[in-house]
């Protein structure tokens, strides 16, 4: 009788300590999808970078993963299409935005669908860009993934899915519409190219409940300065600040990368790209260290990260925390943006 209880006081303890760790998870993961790359998901950090480029086309696709050590490890993955058109000499850019992120052994799937538009306006050397987001957005969970309190057996203390629950009828997915919003610096003083950008979301404040009433998501707030350096040679450093607060929860992205230039002898290598970040938290301790790597390939940035998790969760995760590939494709602009009349030469 006693090893019986025994065995029933353990099993209960772990279930806790699991159902705790999946509400910390989730606490985190509920604060909007984020990537280390952030820079290369453009119209997920700022509406203003639609159309935002050298080129006449660009396609981002840019995937994440974490927590292996999970039975189901979290992953995101965010796809982006813009175009920089031109109407009476005014710049434009619109663009086209795809997200989904799953986690949890709920199931629990982000879809998101945005459609984005631009405006840009150059005086003298330096430009001003404002951009809006507007779309909608898909939540919905696997019901039979889940198990409700009036499910557990007490006769052999587990939780039975076959049992009737009172729960089993609340919805499972919800629909409601989302607007973003964004504006963004950017300035060119010879090797010095400075870039300020501010962006809003869920300006709408959209409810985001299963049960209908309550849960009304809060303005989530971003800012990031990234400043760029010609080391007159082939060697570019880019200090990098990103901040994001979203109700009581923040994010600190600081760091540098280091961008080399090949040349044009390297079968289409045009750069190798190197950087190193930190992630925490104003309110929380520091969460993470980012190793970040890519090159450039004729029309394509390639993008390879890794999150190293030093967070209070490393002695569950083993210090495992996420990984990121990204894939750029700019097609290069065939508009002529200077005028030249031939003449014979004397």
């Amino acid at each position: 009788m006693y090893n019986k209880y025994t065995k029933l006081l353990r099993y209960r303890i772990h279930i806790i300590s699991i159902s705790l760790l999946a509400l910390l998870a989730f606490s985190v993961r509920s604060q909007d999808v984020h990537f280390s790359q952030f820079y290369a998901s453009p119209l997920v950090v700022n509406p203003a970078n639609s159309g935002h480029y050298q080129g006449e086309l660009r396609l981002a696709d840019i995937y994440r993963t974490q927590w292996f050590t999970m039975p189901i490890p979290y992953s995101t993955n965010a796809i982006s299409l813009d175009k920089a058109i031109y109407l009476r000499k005014e710049k434009f850019g619109i663009g086209l935005l795809l997200v989904n992120d799953k986690s949890g052994d709920a199931e629990l799937a982000v879809n998101k669908l945005f459609l984005n538009l631009a405006y840009h306006k150059l005086v003298q050397r330096q430009e001003f860009h404002i951009g809006i987001q507007a779309g909608m957005v898909n939540k919905n969970i696997s019901a039979n993934a889940l198990t409700f309190p009036d499910q557990y057996n007490k006769l052999t203390g587990f939780y039975d899915p076959t049992f009737p629950s009172s729960d089993a009828g609340s919805p499972t997915t919800i629909y409601y519409p989302d607007i973003n919003a964004g504006i963004l610096w950017t300035g060119s003083f010879g090797d010095f190219k400075p870039e300020v950008g501010v962006s809003l979301y869920h300006l709408n404040t959209p409810g985001e409940s299963f049960f209908g009433t309550g849960n009304q998501l809060k303005v989530r707030k971003s800012y990031y300065t990234i400043a760029r350096f010609d080391l007159k040679g082939r060697l570019d450093i880019a200090p990098t600040i990103l901040f994001t607060e979203h109700a009581l929860a923040s994010e600190l992205i600081i760091g540098m990368g280091l961008t080399y230039e090949i040349g044009k002898t390297m079968g289409g290598f045009q750069h190798v790209y190197a950087g190193l970040y930190s992630r925490n938290g104003i309110k929380r301790n520091f969460d993470a260290a980012i190793i970040q790597t890519g090159i450039s390939l004729r029309h394509f940035d390639i993008g390879l990260s890794y999150d190293l998790n030093v967070s209070e969760l490393s002695t569950s995760t083993h210090n495992q925390g996420a990984i990121e590939f990204s894939l750029v494709y700019k097609k290069i602009s065939s508009l002529a943006f200077q005028k030249s009349i031939p003449c014979e030469r004397f």
